[in-house]
Parts: C-alpha cells; structure tokens; sequence
C-alpha cells in the first residue's frame, strides 16, 4: 500500500523512475529546457496566494483614496481674527497650524530666551487673547476660533 501512495505523491517519469540526479554526458541545454526549479516535474511554477480581502476586491490589497476631505483634510471655517490673520476663511486644520507657524517664524514672535514660547502681536492678540503661550497649546487655544 505505501507504494501505491508514493506513486500518487510522487508520479513517475515515462521510463518509471523519477530521478533529480544528472545524467553522465548530458548538456547544459537539456538541464535548461526542464524546469529551472530542478525538481524534474513538469509542473508550471507556483502561483501567487491571494488573500480573502484581495478575492472580494479585484485583487488589489491596496484601494486607491479619491479626493480628500475627511479627518485632518477637511476644511474647517475659521472665525473672523483668525481668517484676517491667515488671509482666507476655510483651511484643513493642519493648514491652519502651518500659516501660524509661518506668520510666526516671519514676524519673529518666539521668545528669544525660550523659543517654546510665542509672544502674540497685535494682529494674533484677538485670536489667542493671551501675552505668551507655547507651541503646544496652539490648537487648544484655537478650537473656539475652527468650526
């Protein structure tokens, strides 16, 4: 029985023996027209696996985003001090952050002994409506300014 089960497992060649071994006198040609794997069967190579999610959508894993507009994209209306400072009235909040950061870095309005702190002027007053506060407090100060 075991050798009826090595024949199902492992099927012979048409001479009756498989054989991995190379034959004495035989050319490199003759190996390059078998398989390239050396496993002396004539089975195509294997396939790519495809996953369930890859089945079900086409197989790509991967699904290309159209357009923006969710999360930190979405564009957000700015109050009225903080769209004449920034120069529009809607902007994705990471936008928001961005323009301060510029405004900031232009007008020179970090602190020169510790440059985690920024000094409003005149025109960032009416936003954040204290006399200094940190780079991280930013958006927490600006979360009554984004609707």
């Amino acid at each position: 029985m075991n050798k009826d089960l090595s024949a199902l497992m492992h099927p012979a060649d048409d001479s009756g023996k498989s054989s991995n071994k190379r034959k004495r006198g035989s050319s490199d040609e003759e190996d390059e027209e078998g398989s390239g794997s050396g496993s002396g069967s004539d089975s195509p190579p294997p396939t790519k696996r495809v996953t369930g999610k890859q089945a079900a959508s086409g197989g790509s894993a991967k699904k290309k985003r159209k357009g923006g507009g969710g999360g930190f994209q979405a564009e957000v209306q700015l109050s009225q001090p903080l769209a004449a400072l920034l120069g529009t009235e809607r902007l994705p909040r990471t936008q928001v952050v961005k323009g301060l950061w510029d405004y900031i870095k232009k007008h020179d309005l970090q602190d020169p002994k510790n440059r985690m702190r920024i000094l409003p002027d005149a025109r960032m007053k009416p936003v954040f409506g204290k006399d200094a506060f940190t780079g991280f407090s930013m958006m927490k100060l600006l979360k009554g300014h984004l609707s």
